[in-house]
């Protein structure tokens, strides 16, 4: 029996079969393809690391670099120097203190007081290095949109641009660079614009923005950050994907999961792309870790600045001392939470000065209180002094409990301090000698008695000019860095030994901005020295319009009015009138939105004009409390007219003061309530005036055969000089001599004249004296002749391009009398007081006394408190000195009428009363308007440029109108009696004519009103506006 044959057949795809060649060479080449993709992406994962971590650690050293210069120049105060090739900038610090930022051999160096000569040798071997790797770093230097140079203000100097570029290593020619812009806080800028001028235009946002341009915009960041999230997104999708794959490869080849090296390959190769993908999260992460806390500081610096400006909106809005004190104490140490978790700040304050804790009255305890919390080392002087209402009240000791300090007085204080009055140290210049400083100087103060003044950034007050000073250095009792406040340059200074220096309003802010929280919590701490306006700062407000336009002035109300050119220079010329009913009228006025200026208190004044000459007829001159278009107001005027009831010149009657003179040149002062105009006062200016005069006749008699130059009949040397405000000079004589011959200065003017007149305009100069002589002429005279009047007169008023100026004042008066025994006069500024009782007044005096007898006067008063009553009043310092006669309490306007010529005339003198005409001139177009001396002020020489209106009579009709007659000089204690009295000063008791929205206005009517041009219209007056401060003094 044979054996069984058993047949071997080919393995088929049943689990446990073996692999096919064509399968494992399969696998190996998908393995190695997909080994090869991934070795790529790890190479390329190991490079952008490398490129990660350099970029990282060039972003610290950048970041820092210009964090560290950011708040360097944030913080200086001023460029002394800048240099190119190698770059540098030499500044002062906060403190004024000298440093420098340099670049030099690939470094950033940063150099704390700097040599005086600086070369490349200096630089490299002194400073501390902020930076390596350095390619390059510049600075760029800006006055608004234009660029800044170091021979330019400081104060111009709006911004700095730096650029810094540091290199890579391992990439040639590669850089890392950063641009950043910012704005110094403590140079007192005006954003670029000139001390002395005003913006031409809205200013930019790049230029003129409050804060630090970032080097790191928040779109940056946030894009970035996103690459992270969008790369493992795509890694998980990559293996979601291949897992998926590797199951279907699985289903179709029905096989086992130990079957094929194709699965072991594709599992190898997703896990190292998912390890890839793992791997770049954290180094891209950490890098946006290191961009999120530099963030975070930026965000909490400002917010701590954000807490600065918080308090100042809060200060400012509130109404009154008590009001800003309680804001001041509410905030002091209070955190305040931004919404939705954005961070928050918080502010402390130390002040430097304090506030009457109540009213006090006749004290020998002063009771202060202060907000917030005194600095350390505050130290109050012994033996020292504050400043009260600008009276200086010296303590010997003092008491501090909670937030009250009460001040032992050296003496009794008479008088009252209001609750809630500011209460300022003051310190003594060094005893020992005189000193004298220039812009940038330095002053010593006696030993101890700065101990309340802050230790940077403080402002004093020596002779009413206030100086900012750098430093206050305890240690050697010294103010450094003394600077105007105001910016204007001075030299050499002098302060008296032991001299009082006043500080102002100042406080030191703390502001702190905390943002995040653990880890990410950033936080940062600010501190300003900062200068408070004083609750009222009077300054001085100049306008002068030329009229090369009519900007500012409202279309013309009645007429019509254009520029034209007179003499080369632009005037406003009067082109159309309106026939308002028996009155050619032309009004125009300036915008009242653009006025700035006290309605109660200021001067006016324009230049007069005529083109082709004087007419025969007119009224023109200034408008001033104007309202409602003209219907209320105040005018002063050039005025000539026809007699009152005579229509036919075009002028209202009202304005008319003369019922019969005609063509009667004069000054008038009138006023409009609800369009009905009436004369006030009038002053007439004679448009001849008789110099010299001979009377009674003269009688010759015939000589015969005798030549003419022998026979000189009469001799009048000299005669007065012929004032220099008349254009035109006259000689008129009455005679029956049929041959007269004029001689003047021995020089014949006219030959074999009868009887008549001569113009001698031409035969002398101006303002001088002359000789007059005459004689009969001929040989052959048959009959005795007679002169029986010679008159020299001045003609023709020079009233062409006249200024017309008014003084206006509305306030409260008194009658006084000074004592018998009085030694000492009541002068402008002194605070007088009345106490009786329970009762008590006090006010300010304004001006100087407006004296109606040898002892009896009337006082102009501000900031009254109280109601005065019969009877005696003190002034600080001055005893027995004068009494209350009449108090009503009502207000009243006081006037003042000037007037002036284009040239000098005759010899200007300080004559008190003003009257004479001798004056300098008031040229067209001057660089600057001349006005009178203030009325706190005795006029000199330079000032004597108007002549005062002594009125000749006031409008008797009108009971609101008096006329002050005064006599005597001002100041005086007691006014010597004149021969005249002079009325310089007109007192209205009218109360429609308010100051409410008023403004000023230009009129001109009649028919020659067309003939009427203005030019060089000014006013100036006295505004409370924001005393100017140094800016906020940060570090």
């Amino acid at each position: 029996m044979k054996p069984d044959i058993q047949m071997i057949t080919p393995p088929t795809g049943k689990p446990g079969a073996g692999f096919t060649l064509l399968e494992v060479i399969t696998a190996l080449v998908v393995v190695a393809i997909l080994a090869s993709i991934a070795s790529m992406g790890v190479v390329a994962a190991l490079n952008s690391y490398a490129v990660v971590r350099e970029n990282t650690a060039l972003a610290q050293k950048i970041q820092l670099a210009a964090a560290r210069i950011n708040r360097e120049l944030l913080e200086l105060r001023s460029v002394d120097k800048i240099g190119s090739a190698p770059t540098y900038l030499v500044y002062r610090d906060a403190d004024d203190e000298p440093r420098m930022i340099a670049e030099i051999d690939e470094t950033i160096r940063i150099y704390d007081n700097p040599a005086e000569n600086i070369d490349e040798a200096y630089l490299e071997n002194n400073g501390d290095i902020l930076s390596d790797r350095v390619a390059s770093l510049s600075f760029s230097y800006f006055k608004g949109d234009s660029g800044w140079t170091i021979s330019d203000d400081r104060r111009e100097l709006s911004a700095i641009q730096f650029s810094i570029d540091l290199y890579r290593k391992d990439v040639a020619g590669d850089t890392v660079g950063l641009n950043t812009l910012v704005h110094p806080r403590n140079n007192d800028n005006y954003g670029g614009i000139s001390p002395t001028s005003l913006a031409s235009g809205p200013p930019t946002s790049e230029q003129y923005s409050c804060f630090i341009s970032t080097a790191l915009p928040v779109s940056t960041r946030i894009a970035e950050g996103s690459k992270a999230h969008w790369i493992g997104l795509f890694t998980g999708i990559v293996f979601i994907i291949g897992t998926a794959l590797v199951r279907r490869h699985l289903k179709a080849s029905g096989g086992p999961f130990n079957r094929g090296s194709t699965l072991v390959g594709m599992i190898i190769t997703l896990l190292l792309f998912t390890a890839l993908g793992a791997a770049i999260i954290p180094m891209i992460s950490s890098s946006e870790l290191q961009r999120t806390v530099a963030s975070q500081s930026e965000q909490a610096y400002y917010l701590a600045e954000s807490g600065l400006r918080y308090a100042a909106s809060q200060y400012l809005a509130a109404d009154t001392e008590n009001d800003r004190f309680t804001v001041l104490n509410t905030l002091h140490g209070t955190s305040y939470q931004l919404a939705n978790d954005q961070g928050q700040f918080e502010v402390q304050f130390t002040p430097y000065y304090l506030l009457a804790d109540a009213d006090q009255t006749n004290i020998s305890q002063l009771t202060t209180k202060f907000f917030g919390e005194l600095a350390d080392g505050y130290s109050i002087p012994e033996n020292g002094t504050l400043s009260v209402d600008n009276n200086e009240i010296s303590f010997t000791s003092e008491s501090i409990s909670g937030n009250q300090i009460t001040f032992t007085l050296d003496s009794a204080f008479m008088g009252t301090v209001a609750k809630d009055t500011p209460v300022y140290p003051v310190a003594q210049a060094s005893t020992t000698s005189s000193q004298t400083f220039s812009t940038g100087g330095d002053l010593t103060l006696e030993d101890g008695s700065g101990g309340m003044f802050p230790e940077r950034n403080g402002a004093v007050v020596i002779n009413d000019i206030t100086y900012t000073y750098s430093t206050y250095d305890d240690a050697t009792d010294t103010l450094t860095g003394l600077r105007r406040t105001d910016g204007t340059d001075f030299t050499n200074v002098t302060v008296n030994a032991g001299e009082s220096l006043r500080l102002k309003k100042c406080i030191r802010v703390t502001a702190t901005g905390s943002v995040g929280s653990g880890e990410m919590a950033a936080s940062r701490q600010i501190v300003y020295h900062v200068q408070i306006p004083e609750a009222k700062g009077t300054q001085r407000v100049t306008v002068h319009d030329r009229f090369d336009s009519l900007a500012g002035w409202n279309a013309s109300t009645l007429g019509t009015h254009d520029i034209a050119q007179s003499e080369e220079n632009n005037v406003l010329k009067v082109t159309g009138l309106t026939d308002t009913g028996g009155s050619d009228e032309s009004l125009i006025t300036l915008n009242a939105g653009l006025v700035n200026f006290d309605a109660d208190q200021f001067d006016v004044q324009v230049k007069v004009g005529f083109d082709p000459q004087v007419p025969d007829y007119f009224t023109a001159g200034i408008n001033f409390r104007l309202t409602d278009d003209g219907n209320n107001t105040y005018g002063l005027s050039f005025q000539r007219t026809t007699p009152k009831n005579d229509p036919s010149d075009g002028i209202d009657a009202a304005l008319k003061p003369f019922e019969e003179d005609d063509k009667v040149l004069s000054l008038v002062l009138w006023q409009s309530k609800s369009g009905s105009k009436q004369w006030l006062a009038y002053k007439k200016i004679a448009d001849t005036v008789t110099l010299g005069s001979i009377t009674p006749p003269i009688y010759w008699r015939p000589i015969v055969d005798e030549e003419r130059e022998s026979v000189e009949i009469v001799d009048l040397s000299p005669v007065p000089a012929i004032p220099c405000d008349y254009t035109a000079r006259k000689l008129i004589w009455e005679s029956t001599c049929q041959s007269l011959d004029i001689l003047i200065n021995n020089l014949v003017v006219a030959e074999n004249m009868g009887n008549g007149e001569l113009d001698i305009t031409d035969a002398y100069s101006t303002g001088s004296e002359f000789s007059l002589r005459l004689r009969i002429g001929g040989t052959d005279i048959a009959d005795p002749c007679t002169v029986s009047r010679i008159d020299v007169v001045a003609d023709s008023f020079n009233l062409d391009n006249a200024t017309l100026l008014v003084r206006f004042k509305s306030a409260q008066w008194l009658k006084f009398e000074y004592t018998p025994t009085v030694t000492d006069i009541v002068a402008p500024g002194d605070r007088i007081d009345q106490s009786s009782g329970e009762s008590s007044a006090s006010a300010t005096v304004y001006g100087y006394p407006l004296m109606t007898g040898e002892t009896t006067g009337t006082l102009l008063l501000e900031n009254v408190v109280g109601t005065f009553e019969p009877g005696a009043f003190s002034v600080a310092g001055k005893t027995d000195l004068a009494t209350v006669t009449r108090y009503d309490g009502k207000t009243a306007h006081f006037i003042k009428a000037y007037y002036g010529l284009p040239d000098d005339c005759g010899t200007a003198d300080d004559t008190p009363t003003q009257l004479d005409a001798d004056k300098l001139g008031n040229p067209l177009d001057p660089e600057s308007l001349n006005w009178p001396p203030d009325e706190d002020t005795e006029i000199k020489v330079d000032d004597d440029h108007f002549t005062l209106i002594d009125w000749d009579a006031v409008n008797s009709d009108i009971t609101t109108i008096s006329l002050m007659a005064l006599t005597g000089d001002a100041p005086s204690i007691s006014a010597s009696v004149l021969t005249d009295t002079w009325n310089v000063v007109i007192r209205s008791a009218e109360t429609d004519l308010t100051g409410t929205d008023s403004t000023f206005g230009l009129h001109a009517f009649g028919d020659g009103a067309l003939n009427v041009y203005f030019d060089d219209f000014g006013y100036q007056s006295f505004v409370n506006l924001p005393v100017t401060v140094s800016q906020p003094l940060q570090y």
